[in-house]
């Protein structure tokens, strides 16, 4: 008796372990069977018609098709194949009937329609006349869309494969994309699905099952994309998922692989990124949770994404040597990948916005003990063998530690709780929160936000907002205000409000500050928060003092129920304050006010950002007035009431073609009623720049309020003039008649704004400096170096009376350098604190002191920045290491061994700022080489040598001597020099001549060097140069003399008394505070200048700095490379041959490597294994131009043939 499951088990099993190679004489053997029925023949005809198509014997098989339809009509399959047999034999017109009686037949296969467009399209193209009824359109690729190359495995369970092709189609709109569909040997109809779409996809049969591993490498090679995609067939794509995994490489330029969202059909999460523990288990982060959990639903650096669905640049996966084999045929293949994408320097990341549907197991099942799925077992020991270096540093299993083993970013963790979303187009203080949010993630932060609420921001405008913050790693949490704002003071609500606060598992997830926007936000939450995590500071950042906008609203209406309610306010928004540890305000003027109640709490400014507009419409383009406000806020409200009643009709009767455009969010009903021809309400905008650019003025008639008005800044860096009230100008450094026009009394504010409407000089003169002030005061980068100042404190130092001293970044960078002689870096820190007045820093660099040095400042100095080197790195480098700290306008570098003096600092800097060329200024004293030295300076004491300073300062007041060089024993240095020229050149190290290198590169790029005459400093004189005798100090100095030479052709007096011209030189010295970018950055720059020697030493550097995302800049695999030609080209043959071996060892199938390789058997008089090198390289890339080159020298060398070569690669 025949039995067709057996048999198609059988086959099977044949296709497995022998191939197709004698699969056709394998089914004929089924025909000697004598008990066979009609209908078993016909089934056995029509695999054995199947194998000869599969063989291309496509006569045999049409002959065997045909028989099977004079016998059954209803054999749908046989039609597929007969179609393309028709197709495939030229009989094009043949085949599409075929296809449209299929069709017909079986409406079930839609795909069948497109494919006969297709045909018919193609039919055209290649016969020059049109069909009727074409239905396809493939339209227009565009460049700017890279190719993505799909690869879908196939191994029977053809239903699953039939939803994910209907899905994968039906919901991928990205307008380049190919479908590589590799079937490993069915015995299912899968062949016969996948012919039915024809050209849409690239059909692959592979002649056994080559398993996930296999089957994925082989149909890699058909992949003709900038980019792949792994894509299980029992998976169902949703729609946009493949421009949204697509659009991970364009927010991540370090991105090397990127994986969906896994959702099981039930609806529930399957994977949202995969975590590998210290002991190689894995978890499938998220599995059985909800998708839209905030946790899962924002883009993360991941361990590893399942190859279900993952997308790797194409090049990279080959570099990598795609799925490693030893993982065959299964399991662990993914995570393998993931772990190599690392290995060469780039991350991966889990995208939410890519939503896959997956039928876990649906072809490999999901038992342990058999079928493929044993492999997950197998496979892991082979994982651990590979990577038991890498997995040292991985987390253990250990639930608490959830947050950080999910999310690979290492930056701090900041918990920010708002009212509402950072959408910068709804209110001032959104706008403020969006670029704080901004900055933050510049910054390297991991950004948990919560805000209370949600509801009405889920429009295009807001998520588009969100997605971007969203895409670019932030946590946003809705606590859902909306529901218990109204019993929020109840015994419910404050229960309610703990399990909020509950909701976030604040001890797990291990925050680094707490941020909390406005005193009312706070209220709810400061106390639980502080007794649920007591360590972590807390920060209110106040955005204006409620109570003093609510005081000036009470004095202006007279209302005594509104001055008690802001009495009463006043106290809890104080009482709140209290609790925090660090209060930030937009405004000294708001820091003033708030210090006068609270004393003992650093309140530090946080200003906001109003990047200055380019190209802004002018004058003559402008017409009519604006206001700027969100009227949920008050005093806006009562700003264009008072506007439109005291102040509009005055400006009316002189200009009465104005109009006046109110432009905010929710207008109350009052505003509303103000509509007319003359004033127009626009209620809320998706982008208020179109109405600044086209109004001339902006009026900020305000009469109560505190803090930074966001309108003014905006208005001012948009480049529209203003006309404010002295509230609207309030803290924010505006000067009557310079930036704008200040008027609180109706009829001068009406003038005002007619005067500076009419005249068109005033309002360019207004325009450009009320730009000038915004960029000084409220840019990016200033927010992003405040954030920096405060999130660099903990919660001890927070408590420090420098803390409570300064309310801004520093503006001076002290820079010390120590080795030992802790008595003379005490004295020198001692007397810093005590005569410097200007807001400062100091950052002490412990060169591997062996002395009391690190217990005296690692404890003892809470206001010291101090950082202990194992190493003695030298001064230059350890000033350079001090400067990536820095966070000052100023960089002052001091001895160890120096004293400062009464208005030391401040002198500099007034010196410093006296002229906008000068960019380095140097003190005289005592103890220095060159016109530095005061030979006049005779005392016994440090008490007779402050009498002595302060003498100088009188006797020399005002003197400035220019000159070349200054010294580096007490050197400020203005910031702008730095970001122009760099750092100090580490190739002086340990120290000498340094100062004179970079006073030179500084000059060279147009600035001066000067000597303030009245400023003077005691020195000990070079005790910790001089530690280890005067000869070994005298031969430093020779030796760096030389090396100063070397650099530039000559000695410093030769240049700078004598005008020698110098030797051309690249005068930046990169600094960084990316290690391995600051060091093959100065690569860069040594090779620049031909100096081979320091570019080796610093490629190493760079190698050993290198880690995962440094692969945006440049691949590992080619930084080996290059390291390995920079000494090849430098004659260093053993380190040239290590970094090609290092480079193969991570790239198998790198051309270079084997060229370089080659390169260094040549150079050692190898010639035969030289050649084999070549060749391989060759074989790795026939495209390779100097491995084709260096083949033909060597075979000429051995007398052979110049296309000579035994693998049959030479092109």
């Amino acid at each position: 008796m025949f039995n067709k499951s057996e048999f198609l088990e059988s086959l099977q099993s044949f296709y497995n372990s022998q191939g197709t190679n004698d699969s056709i004489n394998f089914i004929k053997s089924f025909f000697e069977n004598k008990e066979l029925n009609n209908e078993d023949i016909i089934f056995l005809k029509f695999y054995l018609a199947r194998e000869y198509f599969f063989h291309k014997d496509f006569a045999n098989a049409e002959t065997l098709f045909l028989e099977i339809l004079e016998n059954s009509n209803k054999h749908l399959n046989v039609l597929i194949y007969l179609a393309e047999i028709y197709w495939q034999t030229k009989r094009h017109l043949d085949s599409i009937l075929l296809l449209n009686q299929l069709y017909y037949h079986n409406l079930n296969y839609e795909n069948i329609i497109d494919l006969i467009s297709l045909r018919l399209k193609i039919l055209e193209s290649e016969n020059n006349f049109k069909f009727s009824g074409i239905l396809a359109n493939s339209g227009n690729i565009q460049n700017k869309f890279p190719l993505v190359s799909i690869i879908i495995l196939c191994y029977n369970k053809v239903e699953y494969t039939q939803k994910c092709l209907k899905a994968l189609f039906q919901n991928t709109k990205y307008p380049n994309f190919e479908v590589i569909v590799l079937d490993n040997a069915s015995v299912d109809d899968t062949p016969e699905i996948l012919l039915t779409y024809g050209e849409t996809i690239k059909y692959i049969r592979a002649e056994k099952n080559l398993g996930f591993v296999g089957g994925n490498n082989y149909a890699s090679q058909f992949a003709s994309g900038e980019y792949i995609v792994f894509l299980n067939n029992d998976t169902e794509p949703e729609k946009g998922w493949l421009k949204n995994l697509l659009n991970t490489f364009d927010y991540y330029k370090d991105a090397g692989a990127a994986g969906s969202m896994l959702i099981y059909p039930d609806g529930k999460l399957q994977e949202a990124g995969g975590v590998i523990f210290n002991d190689a288990s894995g978890w499938n982060y998220g599995k059985g949770l909800s998708p839209n959990d905030s946790r899962f639903t924002y883009c993360r650096e991941v361990d590893y994404c399942s190859g279900a669905a993952l997308m790797i640049k194409k090049d990279l996966f080959e570099q990598i040597g795609k799925f490693d084999e030893r993982y065959s045929p299964a399991y662990y293949e993914d995570t393998d990948l993931c772990f190599s994408v690392r290995k060469f320097g780039y991350k991966v990341y889990f995208n939410p916005f890519s939503k896959v549907i997956h039928y876990e197991g649906a072809t490999a099942g999901t038992d342990l003990n058999s079928g493929f799925k044993r492999y997950q077992v197998i496979n892991s020991s082979k994982f651990i063998d590979k990577w038991k270096n890498e997995l040292k540093f991985q987390f253990p299993n250990d639930p608490k530690l959830r947050y950080k083993f999910s999310d690979r970013n290492k930056g701090k963790r900041i918990l920010i709780i708002d009212d509402i979303p950072p959408l910068p187009d709804r209110a001032a203080g959104a706008l403020r929160h969006y670029h704080t949010l901004k900055q933050m993630l510049n910054l390297g932060y991991k950004v948990t936000y919560v805000h209370l609420m949600g509801k009405q921001y889920t429009d295009d405008a807001g998520i588009k907002y969100l997605t971007d913050f969203k895409m670019k790693g932030v946590e946003f949490i809705w606590f859902n205000y909306e529901y218990w704002y109204n019993f929020r003071y109840t015994d419910q609500g404050k229960e309610y409000i703990k399990t909020l606060i509950d909701s976030l598992d604040l001890k797990d997830r291990a925050f680094d500050f707490v941020y909390i926007a406005f005193w009312h936000i706070a209220e709810y939450f400061i106390d639980l928060i502080k007794a649920e995590i007591p360590s972590v500071p807390v920060l209110i950042d106040t955005m204006d003092i409620h109570y003093l906008r609510e005081e000036r609203e009470a004095e202006i209406s007279k209302d005594n129920s509104l001055k008690l309610k802001a009495i009463e306010n006043k106290r809890r928004e104080l009482a709140v304050y209290s609790k925090a540890d660090v209060i930030t305000t937009v405004t000294e003027a708001d820091r003033s006010e708030l210090r006068k109640f609270i004393k003992d709490k650093p309140i530090f400014i946080l200003t906001d950002v109003h990047d200055p507009k380019e190209n802004t419409p002018a004058f003559k383009e402008r017409k009519d007035l604006i206001f700027v406000g969100n009227f949920n806020h008050k005093p806006n409200e009562d700003a264009v009431l008072f506007f439109t009643k005291e102040i509009f009709p005055t400006i009316k009767s002189r200009l009465p073609e104005v109009k006046f455009y109110i432009v905010g969010n929710n207008p109350t009903e009052k505003v509303k009623a103000l509509k007319s021809d003359e004033i127009i309400i626009t209620g809320w905008v998706p982008d208020v720049k179109e109405y600044i650019d086209k109004c001339r003025i902006e009026v900020v008639p305000l009469r109560f309020g505190a803090g930074n008005k966001g309108k003014v800044g905006e208005a001012l860096s948009s480049g529209i003039p203003i006309v404010t009230t002295s509230i609207g100008a309030e803290g924010m450094g505006i000067e009557n008649g310079i930036h704008a026009f200040i008027c609180d009394e109706p009829t001068s504010f009406a003038q005002r704004v007619i005067e500076l409407y009419q005249d068109e000089n005033l309002w360019k003169e207004f325009s450009i400096k009320g730009k000038k002030l915004i960029a000084s005061q409220y840019s990016s980068e200033l927010m992003r170096k405040r954030l920096q100042f405060i999130f660099n404190n903990t919660k001890k130092s927070l408590k420090s009376t420098f803390a409570l001293n300064q309310s801004s970044p520093p503006k001076v960078s002290f820079i010390v350098i120590a080795h030992n002689q802790v008595e003379y870096t005490k004295k020198c820190i001692d007397s810093l604190k005590e005569k410097v007045k200007t807001s400062y820093e100091v950052i002490l660099i412990d060169n591997a002191s062996t002395d009391a040095t690190e217990s005296t400042f690692s404890k003892g100095y809470d206001f010291i920045k101090y950082f202990h080197n194992k190493i003695n790195l030298g001064f230059p480098a350890g000033v350079n290491q001090g400067i990536r700290a820095a966070l000052g306008d100023y960089i002052l570098i001091l001895n160890n061994d120096t004293i400062l003096t009464d208005n030391l600092i401040e002198r500099l800097i007034e010196v410093a700022e006296s002229d906008p060329q000068i960019g380095i200024v140097g003190p005289i004293s005592n103890e220095v080489s060159g016109l530095q030295k005061d030979e006049n300076a005779k005392y016994n004491s440090i008490e007779e040598m402050h009498k002595y300073a302060a003498e100088v300062r009188e006797k020399n007041k005002g003197q400035i001597l220019h000159f070349p060089r200054v010294a580096f024993l007490c050197t400020l240095i203005k910031r702008e020099v730095i970001d122009k020229i760099g750092g100090l050149d580490e190739r002086f190290s340990p120290g000498n001549y340094e100062d004179d290198d970079f006073c030179l590169r500084a000059q060279l790029a147009g600035y001066k060097t000067v000597i303030a005459k009245d400023v003077f400093i005691h020195h000990y004189g070079s005790k910790s140069f001089k530690a280890y005798g005067e000869k070994a100090y005298a031969e430093r100095l020779m030796k760096n003399q030389k090396t100063f030479v070397k650099k530039w052709g000559t000695t410093p007096d030769e240049i700078w008394l004598r005008n020698k011209q110098i030797k051309p030189h690249q005068i930046f010295y990169p600094i960084d505070k990316n290690l391995f970018l600051q060091h093959f950055r100065r690569v860069r720059v040594h090779l620049a200048d031909n100096e081979l020697e320091l570019a080796q030493i610093e490629i190493e550097k760079a190698i050993e700095n290198y880690q995962e995302g440094d692969a945006s800049i440049i691949s590992k695999v080619d930084l080996l490379d290059l390291a390995g030609n920079l000494f090849l080209a430098n004659n260093k043959i053993e380190k040239a041959q290590y970094y090609f071996e290092q480079e193969l060892q991570l790239a198998p199938n790198s051309s270079n490597a084997c060229l370089g390789l080659g390169k260094v058997l040549f150079a050692i008089n190898q010639a035969e294994a030289a050649k084999t090198m070549f060749e391989w390289a060759l074989k790795n890339d026939s495209n390779n131009s100097n491995a084709i080159a260096a083949l033909q020298e060597v075979n000429l060398l051995l007398g052979l043939e110049a296309e000579h070569s035994t693998l049959g690669v030479v092109q």
